[in-house]
């Protein structure tokens, strides 16, 4: 972000899974467990190359008649420009996870983890022309260490931002989790595992007159290892300031 200013947006997401892919991959069977979330997010212009920033979940879980309510995953990152030259932007961002924190923290189902998670990654953006001359690809290369005993994790994202439409954008991506090793224990919805997962995704954007713009994603998780199958839809809102 520009020195000084900020985006703030706002997401509301439903989740549902009724299997989940075990320790060979192969999919299981499980009762329908039911996610609503509410994500704040926010990210300011520290100086001409910082960027700091930060988001929570708010979520609601359910399965099995059981239902658990709190904020999982906080999250705040500072962002630095590296190097910038033409079209092309590298940047570095540290991130910290906070633990997790429900009205039954305990037990199941829950998402999100108890554990202090700290990441660094490195990002990478460029004008693209493909469709206009406002299209532009990321990627993102990560490392995240965890605590509880977890394993760490290595992250990758790509994403192409298509504005074939003055106001629409189309922004299809991909990200990828994998772990440095897979737990055995059960599976089970609280977070608390190591897992694999592939999720793509496809975002609709339409930017209002005034600067703002509303969004719908529909994501779908396509692979995995100790984690749920499923998909879901996000809408949202954001606000520059």
């Amino acid at each position: 972000m520009p020195k000084g200013e900020g985006l703030a947006i706002t997401q509301i997401t439903n989740f549902t899974s009724d299997e989940y892919w075990d320790t060979d991959g192969t999919i299981q069977p499980q009762n329908t467990y039911h996610k609503w979330e509410l994500q704040p997010y926010v990210e300011y212009g520290l100086t001409e190359r910082i960027t700091i920033g930060g988001t929570a979940y708010l979520q609601h879980t359910m399965q099995s008649g059981d239902k658990n309510r709190g904020i999982a995953d906080p999250e705040f990152f500072a962002r630095m420009k590296l190097w910038q030259h033409g079209p092309h932007l590298l940047s570095i961002q540290p991130l910290i996870k906070l633990p997790s924190r429900f009205e039954h923290h305990s037990s199941t189902p829950r998402g999100g983890s108890k554990s202090t998670d700290a990441e660094l990654s490195l990002l990478y953006g460029r004008n693209l022309p493909i469709v206009s001359d406002n299209d532009y690809a990321d990627i993102r290369l990560g490392y995240r260490s965890r605590s509880r005993h977890l394993h760490s994790q290595f992250r990758f994202d790509a994403a192409l931002g298509l504005k074939p439409f003055e106001r629409w954008q189309f922004i299809p991506a991909m990200r990828y989790v994998e772990a440095s090793t897979i737990d055995t224990a059960a599976f089970r919805q609280n977070g608390e595992l190591d897992y694999d997962l592939l999720k793509g995704e496809l975002t609709v954007l339409y930017s209002l007159p005034s600067g703002n713009w509303v969004h719908a994603t529909y994501f779908k998780h396509l692979q995995g290892y100790q984690t749920g199958t499923g998909s879901g839809i996000s809408l949202g809102y954001a606000v520059r300031f």
